[in-house]
């Protein structure tokens, strides 16, 4: 897997919109509770990062939907998930 691939993943998720607006109802959270869920509790943006690294068939091996607690138990992987001389860098 190399980063292009990563990133075309992403790119193509591009216009995804939570329905109805605001709520955080988008199917990577319905991929990672493994069901439908709304609301301020359910933010997605790490769930997102995951959704892709597995689309990618790249273990994660710190499972969290908070961006915050995911920082928290690596520091030094919030320098970037990508790292340009060995490819993905370990979560």
């Amino acid at each position: 897997m190399t980063e292009k691939e990563l990133l075309r993943i992403a790119t193509a998720e591009i216009g995804t919109k939570e329905n109805p607006a605001g709520s955080n109802k988008v199917k990577y959270n319905t991929w990672y509770y493994g069901r439908e869920v709304s609301g301020k509790a359910y933010p997605w943006c790490m769930v997102f990062v995951q959704w892709v690294f597995d689309r990618a068939g790249i273990a994660v091996p710190i499972k969290t939907a908070s961006c915050a607690a995911r920082c928290s138990m690596q520091p030094k992987a919030t320098d970037g998930l990508l790292k340009a001389d060995t490819g993905p860098a370990m979560w």
